[in-house]
């Protein structure tokens, strides 16, 4: 038996036969004549009957000849019931009074059911209603297609088309598949595979052990449909028949049979036996308590009502919500017997159930009661604290405790020194892995110092692991340096520049190119690194009447190169004489250390500004403390381990002479 590509499941449930009248679809078959072949076909959609008929078309695949089967479209009432036909199914006449009575849009809801299900156990009937074709016209072999077209206003539309089907004698389907019968309390559950594409509805068949033969266990045949589930999704029922009311401890024998749309048996399926038992659950135990110990439990109960079949009972205990349900009866305990003392392995919440158990071993189990047992043991110290520094983290990993009532680890760190009043907690939630990491600022350069503590349920705190130190990686670049000026003294250029602040700096790198040099050659002009405390360059190499631009990198003891500084131009002139001179460089020393100094600068019109240098006896090299400026007064104050100062003053003009002064000391008072 061929259906169509579009053909959907039409194995419902009785309300869900509207699905099938709602959707386009058509059957074909094989008669079971053999010595005059025929094809069975039948159609629905959304309803029964079909007021001005239908319209048959086949085409013969072998030539792809397409004919009008139907000389007069196929209509409600143009089949003849014969008296035999009517007496086969005593059902018959109503069915056919309804088909006469009702209007086509009237056929609807539970009335559309009925005659949809009437027309898939009765060909006769589906005939009568102008839903079944016999094409009693095929060759046998040949191959075929069909199309059934409804005639609306006497326009013909298509209704479906079928697949391909080859004229052969029909032989009965195969049994239903994956047939299951499960014995429950006084019932048994019976399910198979659905394949809606073979058949659309099924019997059960059920015998006992004093019956020969089988009786038919369902009044109609079982149809069955996707139904919603909690997901949201659609699927199957888990049971699909069952039968109640059966006797425990009897054993019944089940198989089941399919039938195909054009009402035929396919072959039975395997036999299964079963038997329902008891298992209804006796009354359980009331009031139960416990008493607790040191590591004892001591358990009470009452017994208002007795079921009739009890046996005795069983104590279950469970240590915690998710531990293992543990039966510590070996042996039913007498019925009269209300108390049970249990000793627990180690510290915790105990649940218990006492159960009541009848002779079918049915229980019933009792509310549950709880014995905690007080955990006042800590957990073990930790061991293995390694910490390993990375870029902007601390990576922090321990040996794992072996306690079962483990909660977690909880991580301290200090900064600077190992003092036990400066730890601070990093983690409010014990975590439960044995590794942490600790995000801080890449620039962090402090010693960073870390102990753990392990953690039980009972909040039994450990001593603290010993403790492990480390610092991160220093991987901040220095600020780029500042060129304050490029200064010709005699025929070299002496490039200037204020030191970086930064504590850590090693020195300078100082670089070199023509800006009008199409290639852009980069030279640089130091061999070894400029070490920090130097803040000027002489450039020897310089040519005279030459554009040079110059620019500074800084590099710090970890190798961290900082972006180039603002280029500076240069210019060397061959005899250029600097009109610079700095005189009249006065101090003046208050009792507060505060330090008064004035100058002047005599100069041309291309004066640049100057700038104040100041030193220590135990410097190696100025340092400027002021910017460039026309300014001739600068206030200073000792601090209080300075002793002395020594100052000069350094003037530059727009040529890049540069003239100092002579040097000056302060002594403090």
């Amino acid at each position: 038996m061929k259906y169509t590509k579009k053909y959907v499941c039409l194995i419902l449930l009785t309300v869900s036969a509207w699905q099938l009248a709602a959707q386009e679809r058509l059957v074909t078959g094989n008669a079971e004549s053999i010595d005059q072949p025929a094809i069975w076909l039948k159609w629905y959609n959304e309803k029964v009957f079909y007021p001005e008929g239908i319209i048959i078309y086949r085409t013969t695949q072998a030539t792809g000849q397409r004919v009008k089967l139907t000389e007069h479209p196929v209509k409600k009432g143009d089949y003849k019931m014969t008296e035999q036909m009517l007496m086969a199914d005593t059902s018959l006449k109503r069915y056919i009074a309804i088909a006469n009575e009702v209007k086509p849009n009237d056929v609807k809801g539970f009335l559309s059911v009925f005659l949809i299900l009437k027309t898939l156990e009765n060909n006769d009937y589906a005939k009568y209603c102008g839903i079944m074709y016999e094409d009693a016209t095929v060759v046998s072999g040949e191959t075929y297609s069909y199309e059934v077209f409804e005639l609306k206003n006497g326009q013909e539309q298509l209704v479906e088309k079928s697949a391909d089907l080859k004229a052969i004698p029909h032989t009965a389907l195969a049994a239903p598949e994956e047939f299951s019968a499960i014995a429950g309390d006084s019932e048994v559950a019976i399910h198979w595979k659905p394949e809606p594409k073979r058949y659309w509805g099924i019997n059960v068949y059920r015998k006992t052990e004093s019956e020969a033969a089988f009786t038919l266990a369902n009044k109609r045949p079982l149809m069955v449909s996707e139904i919603p589930k909690e997901d949201g999704s659609r699927g199957y029922p888990d049971v699909f028949f069952n039968e109640k009311e059966l006797q425990n401890g009897g054993t019944y024998t089940y198989r089941i049979q399919g039938i195909d749309y054009f009402a035929r048996p396919t072959g039975y399926s395997k036999e299964i036996a079963v038997t329902p038992k008891d298992k209804t659950p006796p009354i359980a135990p009331n009031a139960v308590r416990t008493d607790v110990g040191l590591l004892d439990i001591s358990l009470s109960w009452l017994q208002d009502n007795q079921s009739p079949d009890m046996k005795g009972y069983n104590i279950y205990r469970q240590k915690g919500r998710k531990g293992e349900n543990l039966r510590l009866t070996k042996k039913l305990l007498p019925i009269a017997q209300r108390n049970y003392l249990d000793t627990v392995p180690e510290p915790g919440v105990y649940i218990y159930h006492v159960v009541s158990v009848d002779s079918s071993g049915n229980e019933g189990r009792s509310f549950p009661a709880v014995g905690e047992v007080l955990d006042i043991f800590p957990p073990a110290k930790p061991t293995g604290l390694l910490v390993v520094a990375d870029t902007g983290r601390f990576i922090l990993s321990w040996n794992p405790n072996t306690e079962k009532d483990l909660m977690g680890y909880r991580i301290y760190r200090t900064v600077g020194a190992n003092r036990n009043s400066n730890y601070v907690l990093l983690n409010a939630r014990p975590i439960a892995g044995t590794q942490f990491i600790d995000s801080l600022p890449k620039n962090a350069k402090n010693f960073f110092f870390y102990k753990v503590t392990a953690l039980d349920s009972a909040f039994n705190m450990s001593e603290y692991s010993d403790p492990r130190n480390s610092r991160m990686p220093d991987v901040i670049a220095p600020r780029e340096p500042f060129i304050i000026g490029v200064v010709q003294e005699e025929q070299a250029l002496r490039i200037n520049w204020l030191g970086n602040a930064e504590s850590d700096i090693m020195g300078y790198n100082i670089y070199r190119y023509r800006p009008g040099d199409s290639t852009q050659t980069l030279k640089q002009l130091n061999s070894s690194l400029i070490q920090s405390g130097i803040h000027l360059f002489t450039d020897r190499w310089a040519e005279n009447n030459t554009d040079y631009r110059y620019f500074l990198t800084a590099v710090d003891s970890t190798g961290n190169v900082s972006l180039p500084s603002v280029p500076y131009d240069g210019h060397l002139i061959a005899d250029e004489t600097c009109y610079l001179k700095v005189s009249k460089l006065k101090t003046s020393l208050k009792k507060n250390g505060t330090i008064t100094l004035t100058w002047k600068v005599e100069h041309e019109d291309n004066y640049s500004g100057c700038i104040l240098y100041r030193k220590t006896p135990e410097a190696n090299a100025y340092k400027a403390l002021t910017a460039l400026s026309e300014a001739t007064k600068y206030t200073d104050k000792f601090n209080s381990d300075d002793s002395v100062f020594y100052y000069q003053i350094r003037a530059y003009d727009a040529n890049g002479c540069m003239v100092k002064s002579e040097e000056i000391p302060v002594l403090k008072k």
